[in-house]
């Protein structure tokens, strides 16, 4: 039976996402007043208040205390709990930014209140240390996200972004939930620790049916091959701040219910024979279907889908190898982070391009960029070449710790991969750095000057600045 001291242990080591929950709830209450006549005021309130409870929630973060968890515990404060924490917060910031001018009419109690119940999603499922918590964690996501996409846009091209995620949202969470009653059964309990104790020295066919349908679940929240088909229709079908959001925080929560299915803070090398061999598949198929198709698209928000596909294959190559030896999985969340940068970034690029085009994210709209926005620009081609992986930007130390890990690691298996991963790199760079030269074209049309929104403009410029500066300081 769990005390009271337990139940305000695990309360106290989710205490930054109940802050989240809380004014989550608080805001979307509030805008049943309807207190305010004036859109732009609204907005400014919501953005400065969701911004306000981000910062709350980062001070709660700091004062947390890492423990072991109790047994039977809901919830537990380690670094991978931290880590899911700060992705949250760092990608609230990013949404709140890109949202600032784009969130309809009337609207902006009620997506801000929804955006931070997701976000606490996250951070719940970071925390996670029981199959249930876990779960609740991840359609804590996938709701909230679903009623976003919903509200972002109300014509027939949004209505089908938010038919197409909701079906196969609904489709993957009964996948994750048969491979869970599976382990349930092959432990007797629900909780995360005892389950891996139960089944790391056992791979029978049943665990391994078990845990591979649990990560097929998760597959769809990652964009992983093979739910991977939604990503380009629902990108392109969602407003440009949704499709942001999209990119990255069911990523998050993807990523983080596999390593706590995989071990949590120290991933259990006793896994390796179970799952390793799955991971490379999917990581393999993953990455080169992403790179080949974006080659070949011709719309920004269709060329970022794809390319959110490769790195969910970078990163599974990363959980591999790091599951194979049996490591914590801190690389996995430092690639996020600096994915969260570079990706989030290109997104507030795009917003902007498509304000001043009237809508069109087609490539061409891009050309000459940098006569028209040359501040602009230079956040974007920052974030580009860290996307590429070349030197003097956060994303090449993001890569190179995936590729040195994968071929440190004793399997044959995981370093074929890694090479698999260094071809894919460079057909990445083809269509990253064609971009670039795309904001250097440029004729006498494309010429004139445009300013951008000051939100998108300060989002642009903070993923630059952290794409450079974590470079040297990594």
């Amino acid at each position: 039976m769990i005390d009271k001291e337990s139940i305000l242990q695990q309360l106290w080591a989710v205490n930054h996402a109940n802050v989240l929950l809380l004014a989550g709830v608080f805001f979307i209450a509030l805008g049943l007043l309807r207190a305010f006549s004036n859109t732009r005021l609204e907005r400014t309130f919501y953005g400065i208040g969701t911004l306000a409870v981000l910062a709350l929630a980062t001070g709660c973060m700091a004062i947390s205390t890492s423990h072991e968890a109790s047994p039977g515990a809901l919830f537990v404060s380690d670094s991978v709990t931290l880590s899911g924490a700060k992705l949250a917060i760092l990608g609230g910031v990013f949404l709140t930014l890109l949202g600032w001018d784009q969130i309809r009419s009337g609207r902006a109690a009620d997506h801000y209140g929804v955006m931070l119940l997701m976000l606490s999603g996250l951070m719940y499922a970071a925390a996670a240390n029981d199959l249930t918590s876990l779960f609740l964690g991840l359609e804590l996501v996938s709701i909230p996200t679903t009623v976003l996409l919903s509200m972002s846009r109300n014509d027939n091209w949004g209505r089908e972004a938010t038919l197409k995620y909701f079906t196969l949202a609904a489709f993957t969470s009964a996948i994750f939930l048969l491979g869970a009653s599976y382990l349930y059964g092959l432990s007797g309990s629900t909780c995360l620790p005892t389950i891996l104790e139960a089944i790391s020295h056992t791979p029978t066919p049943l665990v391994r049916i078990a845990l591979g349908l649990a990560l097929c679940g998760l597959c769809f929240r990652i964009t992983a091959v093979p739910f991977q088909f939604y990503a380009p229709d629902v990108f392109a079908g969602s407003a440009s701040y949704m499709a942001a959001s999209m990119s990255f925080v069911p990523k998050v929560a993807g990523f983080v219910g596999i390593v706590r299915l995989l071990g949590g803070a120290q991933l259990q090398s006793a896994m390796a024979e179970t799952v390793v061999a799955l991971l490379l598949v999917i990581a393999g198929v993953t990455m080169t279907l992403g790179n080949c198709t974006a080659l070949v698209q011709t719309r920004m928000r269709r060329m970022l889908a794809y390319s959110s596909m490769a790195h969910s294959g970078y990163l599974l190559i990363a959980v591999a190898a790091l599951l194979s030896m049996g490591s914590t999985p801190t690389i996995v969340f430092d690639y996020l982070m600096v994915y969260a940068a570079m990706t989030l970034g290109m997104f507030a690029l795009m917003t902007s391009v498509e304000q001043a085009s009237g809508g069109s994210d087609e490539l061409a709209c891009f050309n000459g960029l940098h006569f028209r926005s040359p501040w602009l620009t230079i956040g974007g081609v920052i974030c580009l070449l860290s996307l590429t992986g070349l030197p003097l930007t956060a994303g090449f130390w993001a890569k190179l710790q995936v590729f040195l890990t994968s071929v440190k690691a004793d399997r044959l298996d995981i370093q074929v991969v890694a090479i698999v991963m260094a071809i894919n790199a460079t057909i990445a760079a083809i269509y990253y750095l064609s971009l670039v030269h795309r904001f250097y074209q440029g004729n006498q049309e494309t010429r004139t000057a445009s300013r951008p929104p000051l939100s998108i403009s300060i989002a642009c410029a903070l993923s630059g600045t952290l794409t450079a500066v974590w470079f040297f300081y990594p």
